[in-house]
């Protein structure tokens, strides 16, 4: 029983790690895209930028939203699980 608890900690941990990557990856793409990539495509600058940022993210959602829920149900899960095993 003893062994078995010491093989699922590591593979949650490791498990949990790459969530958290993916995560941070997807907040570094998000702030890509909010500070350097939209203000190019406007000619008014940040000053316009509330309307259009709004329909472009709206956009994102439609076709992130699994992936981002799914992500962060993973977290929860791996810190639960963590949680529970230092705690038992």
């Amino acid at each position: 029983m003893n062994q078995k608890r010491k093989n699922v900690e590591p593979i949650a941990q490791t498990l949990s790690g790459y969530v958290d990557d993916c995560l941070h990856i997807l907040v570094l793409v998000y702030l890509f895209a909010i500070l350097l990539v939209l203000p190019l495509y406007f000619t008014q600058g940040y000053a316009f930028i509330g309307t259009d940022k709004a329909d472009f993210f709206r956009f994102l959602i439609e076709k992130l939203q699994w992936f981002v829920i799914v992500l962060l149900g993973l977290r929860l899960f791996f810190a639960g699980l963590l949680w529970f095993q230092s705690h038992s």
